[in-house]
């Protein structure tokens, strides 16, 4: 677990000293991405999926998995070249980073070295989409890269590239949808907040809509959607629902009080929206925690950086404190992260430099945290 509080101290520290007197945010930005990225690109057997996803690359044409055409592709182009697995996830992650970190640049030029410390902080957001879900962080970060070439001014690119991430996860055609929505209906910030505080409501008093929804198109999507239904169960307490209502209703109030007042969103009103749909989704997703998170994924970043337009409020005197304090909160979620069983394909970290499969425990940590699911899924 040390090279994670390594990695946290470090992120932190940068967002820290982004935030002093006479710095240059570019120069620390780039070191930032550049240590995220070598950490991400050179994991070695680390993260939730990659058994499956080494199985598949080893042997695709005999494979009993389905995936997306895109990444059938790329897995056929690599295999073509005759580069092996690490030489693909180590491509997929440089992608994936830099392809995230232009977006965060482009959207949040001052917030941007924050914004990936909370990012790391928060597994939903950087750790579990980077480390296990490979084909959904590749649609992410095309799409997101085709909503910033979109608020450019390039549409057809921008279409392209919606387009493309399809056909790396097909979450992306829900992401696609509300995009649309947003851009071309013209859904208004008070129509959002509306259904808020519906989505809130309905969480609390666990009225699973979705459910209902799911449940009709499930006989057309597969058995595989259909297992993730039956296993992707909400457990949670009531004091938990409580709370993260409280944290919901939080978020909404910073991202709509105070993102409004956001020169970005001055210029490009849909960049409140989506930061709203962040704030909503794990609402109407209640019951599917795993497809609740997937789908915020995609608009977190405008969450996290309208939240922090809060800072522009608070006297330069104050301000390091107040992210020191950030840091310190922020680590609660990161610590109980590392700290739970079924985080135990994460830690120990492992690295293509140092670890091949003669010493690494990654196939005997996975087999445990299937154990483990296994027990939790037969209660």
């Amino acid at each position: 677990m040390v090279i994670y509080n390594v990695m946290y101290i470090f992120l932190w520290g940068m967002a820290v000293l982004s935030y002093s007197k006479d710095v240059r945010i570019n120069k620390i930005f780039s070191v930032q991405v550049l240590i995220l990225l070598l950490f991400t690109a050179l994991r070695f057997q680390t993260g939730y999926d990659w058994p499956v996803y080494q199985s598949y690359y080893n042997s695709p044409e005999s494979s009993a998995i389905s995936f997306e055409i895109g990444f059938v592709t790329l897995v056929y182009l690599f295999n073509f070249l005759g580069l092996n697995f690490n030489a693909f996830v180590f491509f997929v992650s440089v992608v994936q980073v830099i392809l995230i970190a232009k977006v965060v640049k482009y959207f949040f030029p001052r917030q941007c070295v924050l914004i990936l410390a909370i990012m790391f902080s928060l597994a939903d957001f950087y750790l579990i989409p980077m480390f296990a879900l490979m084909r959904q962080g590749l649609a992410v970060s095309i799409f997101l890269y085709g909503l910033m070439l979109y608020d450019k001014g390039c549409f057809t690119k921008a279409k392209i590239l919606f387009v493309v991430s399809v056909l790396f996860h097909m979450s992306s055609i829900i992401i696609i949808a509300s995009t649309y929505l947003i851009i071309k209906i013209k859904f208004s910030k008070k129509t959002l907040l509306a259904i808020f505080v519906l989505s809130l409501l309905a969480y609390l008093f666990a009225f699973d809509l979705i459910g209902y929804i799911i449940s009709l198109i499930l006989p057309y999507i597969g058995q595989k959607y259909e297992m993730y239904m039956q296993r992707d169960t909400y457990n949670a307490s009531g004091f938990y629902r409580v709370a993260f209502s409280m944290v919901s209703v939080f978020a909404c109030f910073l991202v709509y009080k105070y993102g409004s007042l956001n020169s970005l969103v001055l210029k490009n009103n849909n960049i409140l929206k989506y930061a709203l749909l962040a704030v909503i989704f794990p609402l109407l997703f209640y019951a599917y925690p795993t497809i609740s998170t997937r789908y915020q994924y995609f608009y977190a970043i405008f969450m996290i950086g309208l939240g922090l337009t809060l800072l522009d409020y608070v006297k330069s005197n104050n301000l390091l404190i107040v992210i020191l304090m950030m840091a310190l909160l922020f680590y609660v979620p990161f610590y109980r992260f590392l700290t739970n069983p079924l985080s135990i394909v994460f830690v120990p970290y492992q690295n293509m430099i140092t670890y091949d499969e003669s010493n690494s425990t990654g196939t005997a940590r996975t087999d445990e945290l299937m154990s483990q699911l296994y027990q939790l899924w037969n209660k």
